[in-house]
């Protein structure tokens, strides 16, 4: 476990360094990451999430059924997905 103050990674043409653990060989071009943690909004408010990448993501908030960005599927060339979300300050 560890703490990410911001979710900012370029990992260029390499994946995330690898636990020598897994059984499995580790395949660079297939990964996925996961952060799980909470948001904490400091006054009551629409907030914008935005995430840029050239890969396929999604971004749950709040809602572990519905993404609040759905960009599993991409076509074109769109880097830049954003939506907005009510919070609760504090």
């Amino acid at each position: 476990d560890r703490t990410d103050p911001e979710v900012n990674f370029d990992f260029g043409t390499h994946a995330p360094e690898t636990d020598e653990k897994l059984k499995e060989p580790f395949d660079r071009h297939q990964f996925s990451i996961r952060w799980e943690g909470s948001v904490l909004a400091p006054e009551t408010g629409t907030y914008e999430f935005v995430v840029r990448t050239e890969h396929a993501l999604r971004l749950w908030v709040n809602d572990a059924k519905k993404p609040l960005i759905d960009g599993w599927v991409k076509s074109g060339s769109d880097t830049e997905y954003r939506a907005g979300l009510f919070l609760l300050g504090g």
